[in-house]
């Protein structure tokens, strides 16, 4: 069985595996934005969904959003965006682990 870019990764930093071959970094980092897109694009997308899939592509050409990959813990925390009508504080965020 294949391992997963992610497991790899993580072996890596865990010092289970040996070191990541750079000629082995590029097909990695490959293999993670396709499953990465394969989550953003499961099922069908509304035109909404589709507006904004849209406007994630062109910030990650543009360089203005990089996304980054944690893997030498396992992380579990939610990021709360609230969207309202006030002209001082239009967006509140918090975050919960």
């Amino acid at each position: 069985m294949q391992t997963r870019p992610q497991e790899i990764i993580k072996n890596h930093y865990h010092g289970i595996d040996t070191a990541i071959e750079a000629k082995d970094i590029n097909p990695l980092k490959r293999q993670l934005a396709e499953e990465f897109r394969t989550q953003l694009t499961l099922g069908i997308p509304t035109t909404q969904d589709q507006q904004t899939l849209n406007q994630l592509a062109e910030r990650l050409k543009d360089e203005k959003l990089v996304v980054k990959l944690f893997v030498e813990y396992s992380l579990h925390a939610k990021l709360y965006l609230i969207h309202r009508v006030d002209k001082f504080h239009p967006v509140l965020s918090f975050w919960h682990c």
